[in-house]
Order: structure tokens, then sequence, then C-alpha cells
């Protein structure tokens, strides 16, 4: 998006993530800050989640870890609001790497090290509400979930290739017994 924005003003759009670190930081202080204070702002979680990562991370047969193109600062502060943050160890972030399928594989290369294990990809299911989500986790070798909890339905999510797709969140166990037959342990 900063790109993009970029791009929109005329700047060369060949500016290094390094270069825009700082641009990054401030922009993530101020947003986040604008959070903590607007209450107005903040969309409650999805029906289920708590429930379902409360079973995940009870589950050892589960890892958790957070993929998401949102700046670390800003993620940060929602999984706070929301009391997700304590599932989530480790993970990724959008102003850590720019390309998508690169940021599911830095997620996996941190939770290899918080967890000190190895996960065959075949193992790792990426959950996602949109086809690049599934995508994205294909191209690391992972299963995908489609959730059609967003814009994109259980059809369009399945014929993106999702190796299982749920409607919400909502059914703790269908997650579940889906995470489980898409990684080969169901």
């Amino acid at each position: 998006m900063v790109r993009e924005l970029l791009a929109r003003a005329g700047l060369d759009g060949s500016i290094s993530p390094e270069e825009l670190a700082p641009a990054f930081a401030v922009a993530g202080e101020q947003y986040a800050r604008h959070w903590e204070q607007r209450n107005d702002l903040v969309q409650d979680p999805l029906p289920g989640v708590h429930a379902l990562l409360e079973h995940l991370a009870d589950d050892g047969r589960f890892a958790l870890a957070i993929v998401t193109g949102t700046a670390r600062r800003i993620a940060e502060v929602k999984l706070r609001r929301h009391r997700l943050d304590r599932y989530f160890p480790t993970g990724a972030f959008g102003d850590e790497v720019e390309d998508r399928i690169e940021l599911v594989r830095l997620a996996i290369s941190r939770a290899e090290r918080h967890f000190s294990t190895s996960f065959p990809p075949g193992r790792i299911a990426a959950l996602g509400d949109t086809p690049h989500d599934i995508a994205c986790g294909h191209a690391c070798g992972t299963a995908g979930l489609g959730i059609a909890t967003g814009q994109h339905s259980v059809e369009t999510l399945t014929a993106a290739g999702a190796d299982a797709v749920v409607p919400d969140l909502t059914d703790t166990g269908a997650v579940v017994r889906a995470l489980l037959a898409i990684t080969g342990e169901g």
C-alpha cells in the first residue's frame, strides 16, 4: 500500500524496505496511538475466534504464529485490544517483508525457532479469507484453510485451491477437524 501511495505521488517505487523502515515506524506509532485512544474504530473480533484460539493453544498438536500484511505495531495494538496477543508468540508482519510469500516463509522460520522444532510444510496450515492468502500458503508448501468470513465465499475459496473451507469460526470442532484433515493428522 505504501508503494502504491508513493507511485500516486509520483515518487520512485524503487525505495528499499530499509529506506521505508523509519516511515513505517513513525506511521505505526501514530496509528497505534490513534487506535489506543478510539474505541469506536475497533471492530469486534470474528465470532468464535476466542474459543478457537483457546482450544488450539491448549491442544499440543498445534503451534500458533501470525502472518499479517499489517505493520507490527498496528497489529500488536489490534491483537492486544482484543486480548488475542497471548495466542501468537511469534509471527511476521507487513512492514518486515513486502512479498507475501516471503512473509509466510519468515513466519514459519520464526515459529520453528520459537518452538525449537522443524515443521514439515505439509503439516503447516495457513488460514485465510482471501484467495491470495491460500495461494501464498501453497507457494510455501502449506495446506490452506479458507475462512469464508470476508468478501470471499466458500465457493470462491474452494475454487482458489483451498484444501478445506469453513464458513466461519463459530464451530471450533469443525475448524479443528478441518485443520487436522488437511495437515495429515485427521
